[in-house]
């Protein structure tokens, strides 16, 4: 009993870590080979809720899909410099618009949305776009009208010529990885802290 009751910080952790960072997949394809028309895209971005194992069950658990959003960072230059600005939505699934199908200012969407299932793919023809930051942002909602919110980051403005050197020699697979690893240190402090607060009530 007294090994069950260690043990369950780690327990609750693992368990409240894996509700935290389970719903969302953004990836980024640099050497796309779709085209539209006569012009080839420079990069794509695919942004999509994780499907589980189990055929039409989302790993959202019973939480349905309310939307799904891609922002990009305008990031604003002051003396050769790049500094963060401002995040505008470029393309957005709700459950008004559960699909999207257009072509605007040089970018390609399509995407579809359901209760269970969403995802947005970005087809990217413009040099500036194909260098800026992206974000992917899923909202759920549970049964008892709980709202949470997933998110992910692709960073290519580090891939600018006025960046360091050790920028440079990333490349944005990298820079993604490093954006997660970050992501996921936030989500693992949240859910020790969570599980350090909810270890005197379990061995009480």
């Amino acid at each position: 009993m007294q090994t069950i009751l260690t043990s369950a910080p780690w327990l609750l952790c693992l368990l409240l870590l894996s509700c935290l960072c389970a719903g969302l997949q953004f990836d980024l394809d640099l050497d796309p080979t779709r085209q539209l028309g006569s012009r080839a895209a420079c990069a794509v971005l695919r942004c999509a809720s994780l499907a589980s194992s189990g055929q039409g069950q989302g790993r959202v658990g019973l939480k349905n899909i309310s939307s799904l959003t891609i922002l990009k960072t305008s990031r604003l230059s002051r003396h050769g410099k790049y500094r963060g600005g401002i995040e505008v939505e470029v393309a957005s699934l709700s459950s008004q618009q559960p699909r999207v199908t257009r072509v605007f200012d040089g970018i390609k969407a399509d995407g579809k949305l359901d209760a269970m299932r969403a995802s947005l793919t970005l087809e990217l023809f413009k040099s500036s776009d194909c260098l800026a930051d992206f974000m992917c942002q899923l909202r759920t909602v549970d049964a008892s009208g709980v709202d949470s919110v997933s998110s992910s980051r692709v960073q290519q403005s580090r891939r600018r010529p006025d960046e360091d050197s050790f920028s440079l020699n990333m490349s944005p697979v990298s820079l993604q990885i490093l954006g997660l690893v970050h992501e996921l240190d936030s989500k693992l402090s949240v859910a020790s802290y969570l599980a350090k607060s909810c270890a005197p009530t379990l061995m009480s």
